[in-house]
């Protein structure tokens, strides 16, 4: 995650970024930072980079790729490969959470602990 770039959502302070400027790390940015909207960016941005987070972690590779070119081609067009299939070892229950974080924003949860429950269980 990008904490530099973070905000606090409910304030009145004046921002230093541009209106509809897209900043971040390709990887980590979710499909609606990249579509330059800001009402569309809120806390689920947060929540599908944690999920990126979890999917680098288990797999060591980011789950659509680095560079602009990449996201932008795959984050559109596919879901990414699930970790048990990329790293041998890697327990196939563990696929579920980084995947709940990469759907549009009506399937993505809003909270990190939303995702607590899926993670102890697995513990």
């Amino acid at each position: 995650m990008d904490f530099g770039l973070a905000r606090q959502l409910e304030t009145d302070v004046p921002r230093l970024t541009q209106t509809g400027q897209v900043l971040g790390t390709f990887g980590y940015t979710a499909p609606e930072q990249l579509s330059g909207v800001p009402t569309a960016q809120g806390s689920s941005c947060d929540i599908f980079s944690l999920g990126v987070i979890l999917y680098e972690l288990l797999t060591g590779q980011l789950p659509f790729g680095s560079t602009l070119n990449d996201v932008l081609l795959r984050i559109m067009t596919r879901d990414p490969v699930v970790p048990s299939a990329v790293r041998a070892g890697i327990d196939a229950d563990l696929d579920s959470i980084p995947a709940t974080t990469f759907p549009d924003t009506s399937g993505r949860p809003m909270y990190p602990l939303d995702e607590r429950e899926p993670i102890k269980e697995l513990l």
